[in-house]
């Protein structure tokens, strides 16, 4: 691990827990932010490749909606990615991200733990009503995700992201809190 500072998840489920993000990360997100194959699913950034300051900048704008996924490796939790929700707090909906930065821990189940810790925190903390979610639909480990956390597909957006010289759908995920009707 890179920073050599001792993490405390706020909330864990198994080996997997949300610590609090940091300014001391912001390498992590340099490295994360620069990886083909995390970037190629995100879409939203314009500016690529990223420089240290433009990880940093991340960063500190991203510090309140903003947690890093930890995995515990025998006694120590080390960063593996990040997790976050856009709040439209008027609305009471959240709009989930996620990634898993360290290539190792895909495909580990990590993802899933860490996006049903957020829409625990999201539903029991912040009262909201629903999450929505997107995902490229070449990405169907994040689709596998997203429909073992609870999320139902509420529609597509067609040929709506370009990435690597071919266009592509975006699915659209939703998960309602528990009681809450339509």
């Amino acid at each position: 691990m890179k920073n050599n500072v001792l993490i405390k998840p706020r909330c864990i489920n198994g080996n997997v827990g949300l610590a609090t993000l940091a300014p001391r990360y912001s390498n992590l997100f340099f490295d994360w932010l620069n990886d083909p194959r995390i970037f190629g699913g995100m879409g939203d950034f314009d500016a690529y490749p990223f420089g240290i300051q433009d990880a940093e900048k991340y960063v500190l704008a991203h510090l309140k909606d903003t947690w890093l996924i930890v995995s515990k490796n025998k006694q120590v939790w080390i960063p593996v990615g990040y997790t976050g929700l856009f709040v439209r707090q008027r609305h009471r909906i959240g709009i989930l991200r996620y990634a898993i930065g360290d290539s190792t821990h895909e495909n580990k189940g990590i993802a899933t733990k860490a996006v049903n810790l957020m829409t625990k925190w999201a539903f029991d903390d912040l009262d909201l009503v629903s999450i929505h979610a997107s995902v490229i639909s070449s990405n169907v480990g994040s689709i596998r995700v997203l429909k073992k956390s609870g999320f139902s597909q509420v529609g597509k957006y067609q040929k709506a992201r370009f990435e690597s010289g071919q266009h592509y759908d975006e699915i659209l995920f939703e998960l309602l809190r528990k009681g809450t009707t339509i």
